[in-house]
């Protein structure tokens, strides 16, 4: 086909360019056109509270070609505008949250797990700090699922998963989030988690002494 020699905005949509070869008049779309069609399709998502798409949702809501959309991703990546959590999946970062690189795992964790296709619940130590049990800040945002998974860093933070056959038996409860609600192990449910993955917590010591939070708080509420 040829290359295009330049490429020029027509109109808020439209480019044009002229063909090197036949020197006829095409439509085209630079990388910036496709990154500012992608962008404020992101915008709108935002704008709705929605803060995690799949590639595949990009392609389909932008209408733009799959290579567009690799390259558009690439770009806003680079830009800090989205988190590649995988390679099929994206956050969108919000301006509050740019100097993490990412928003906080609670935000975007359960859209995760259902496109993993994984049961889950946010449990041990970040478990008990939702509840307020804990009282040192973990570095890393703990996840239960029912399988072995590998770990992720998204921005600053880090994702462990930890697998566990009892996933589907242990007691939960919803929380909300800012984006939405997430599957969080009760407080009983966290004193059990902690002492049998006492090994895999940040460290032993820290595992006991939330547990024994854990404990006095269970215990003061009562049967």
């Amino acid at each position: 086909m040829g290359k295009i020699i330049n490429c020029i905005r027509f109109s808020s949509v439209i480019y044009i360019g002229l063909h090197r070869r036949t020197k006829r008049i095409l439509l085209c779309r630079p990388i910036v056109g496709l990154f500012m069609t992608l962008q404020r399709w992101m915008d709108d998502r935002q704008a709705r509270g929605l803060y995690t798409f799949l590639r595949s949702e990009a392609v389909e809501g932008s209408g733009l070609s799959v290579e567009a959309v690799r390259k558009a991703l690439q770009r806003l990546v680079q830009r800090g505008r989205l988190a590649k959590v995988k390679n099929y999946f994206f956050v969108i970062v919000p301006l509050e949250h740019r100097s993490a690189l990412a928003p906080p795992a609670s935000w975007f964790i359960h859209d995760l797990m259902n496109a993993m296709n994984l049961p889950y619940y946010v449990g041990l130590v970040s478990a008990a700090a939702m509840f307020g049990a804990s009282h040192q800040q973990s570095q890393e945002f703990q996840v239960v699922t029912d399988r072995s998974v590998r770990s992720l860093s998204v921005g600053r933070s880090r994702i462990r998963f930890v697998a566990s056959q009892f996933v589907s038996k242990i007691a939960t409860k919803l929380i909300r989030t800012p984006t939405g609600s997430i599957q969080v192990s009760t407080p009983e449910s966290t004193v059990v988690d902690l002492v049998r993955f006492a090994k895999i917590s940040i460290t032993s010591q820290q595992s006991s002494r939330n547990s024994s939070r854990y404990f006095d708080h269970v215990n003061c509420r009562g049967p």
